[in-house]
């Protein structure tokens, strides 16, 4: 997280940091560079996307298994629409996380807010990058109308991390080292496993009217793992790992508090692809000028990169 991705706040917009999971983006903050100095920040928000078509969930709790054929609801958008009808099968095992396959992947991204609302088609470029001292590494680039974030992931033995990122603030790129690396999925993956991660960045924001300034983000993030769910994706039918959690997000500047966000997610992460299929946030933000609710959710569009 944090996603997808992520992943997708509008520019001019600002105070939103909105957390996703893997696949993409994991964090995202965007400051108003016009006339705004930190002490007077008004807040906004921003989400992810997340709709398949009908599932197969199988839910584990304690000794019972639980297998429900249905179609899915996530963030109002019933899975199945766009996509193929039908009894998909039980799943099975989603299997333990791998990196994704160098490429461009596309995901439908929708965000809504009292900031406005916004729908569209973006493209995830993932990269390989040199190995680090604990394992593979990667870079996501996500492209939306706001401009690029970048995600550099790492696989590790424990689980999968974010270990640095830069998103849009004002329009400029800016650079956020997570410290420690933030927990994304905990391994081995398997139904009922939890972990909490916290992290600190510091960074510089940027304005027009008030230059730089700095910008201190502290993170808890919590995941569990809650079932598995077959899903289709274009053609593919895919078994994923469903994890909900919790995001809660405090910035502050020069001792000021200009941001506090917390929210909910649901993930559905497949393994095997190394890619989250579909995410919905449920964001709470508020801020010196004020609050807001966000509501975003994003959904692969295919398993094959281009």
């Amino acid at each position: 997280m944090l996603e997808t991705p992520a992943p997708w706040l509008p520019r001019a917009l600002i105070g939103a940091v909105a957390v996703v999971f893997l696949g993409g983006v994991i964090g995202a903050a965007t400051v108003n560079g016009g006339d705004k100095h930190p002490s007077k920040l008004a807040a906004t928000g921003s989400t992810t996307t997340t709709s398949v078509a009908k599932a197969t969930t199988s839910t584990t709790a304690a000794s019972t298994t639980t297998t429900t054929k249905a179609a899915v609801s996530t963030g109002g958008t019933t899975a199945g629409a766009g996509g193929a009808s039908g009894n998909l099968g039980a799943p099975g095992d989603p299997g333990q996380p791998v990196k994704a396959k160098a490429g461009t992947y596309r995901y439908h991204v929708s965000t809504k807010s009292s900031q406005g609302d916004n729908e569209e088609d973006a493209p995830l470029k993932v990269e390989d990058l040199a190995a680090g001292p604990n394992g593979p590494r990667q870079r996501h680039t996500l492209t939306t109308k706001q401009g690029d974030q970048v995600d550099e992931m790492s696989w590790r033995s424990g689980g999968v991390y974010l270990d640095r990122e830069t998103f849009n603030i004002a329009g400029t790129a800016t650079d956020c080292d997570w410290n420690p690396d933030i927990l994304t999925l905990a391994e081995p993956v398997a139904v009922g496993r939890a972990w909490t991660s916290k992290s600190h960045c510091s960074a510089t924001a940027h304005t027009r009217d008030y230059g730089d300034f700095p910008l201190d983000l502290n993170i808890t993030l919590t995941g569990k793992v809650s079932g598995t769910e077959r899903v289709q994706v274009g053609t593919d039918l895919v078994d994923v790992w469903v994890v909900t959690g919790t995001i809660d997000i405090k910035g502050t500047s020069s001792g000021s508090e200009v941001l506090n966000e917390k929210g909910t997610y649901i993930s559905k992460f497949a393994p095997k692809a190394g890619l989250e299929v579909a995410r919905h946030d449920d964001l709470q933000i508020t801020s010196p000028q004020g609050n807001d609710h966000a509501v975003s959710d994003r959904r692969l569009l295919s398993l094959q990169p281009s």
